[in-house]
């Protein structure tokens, strides 16, 4: 699959483990340089050519409101009992999905919500 992803540190490994299994591309925030800020995240995404998969809220904020340039984020919004169902929500997403650059993409339990950045 040519959608290559930067996982955030935040992410679950399940998740991460589950995208890699089904055949996409993940670099992990956690495996190649924990503890880097949201800032680095984004400078590594953009020199990876990556969308970054986070959980972290904070992302819409350094996206809208202070206009850092990225590729793209999927920001993951669940509750611990639904992250089976969401990452089943995200994969089926993903294999769908031709152009993720340049958007902000909140999944949900039961919703995909993308919005141009």
């Amino acid at each position: 699959m040519s959608i290559r992803i930067l996982a955030d540190e935040n992410v679950n490994y399940e998740i991460t483990k589950a995208l890699r299994e089904d055949g996409f591309e993940v670099v992990s925030v956690a495996e190649i340089s924990p503890g880097i800020t949201d800032f680095e995240v984004i400078e590594l995404a953009v020199k990876l050519n990556a969308v970054i998969l986070t959980e972290d809220s904070d992302f819409g904020r350094l996206v809208f409101s202070c206009g850092n340039k990225t590729n793209g984020v999927i920001y993951l919004r669940y509750s611990a009992r639904e992250k089976e169902e969401v990452v089943k929500t995200l994969v089926e997403f993903l294999k769908t999905q031709k152009e993720l650059c340049g958007k902000f993409i909140v999944v949900t339990l039961k919703k995909v919500r993308i919005r141009s950045i």
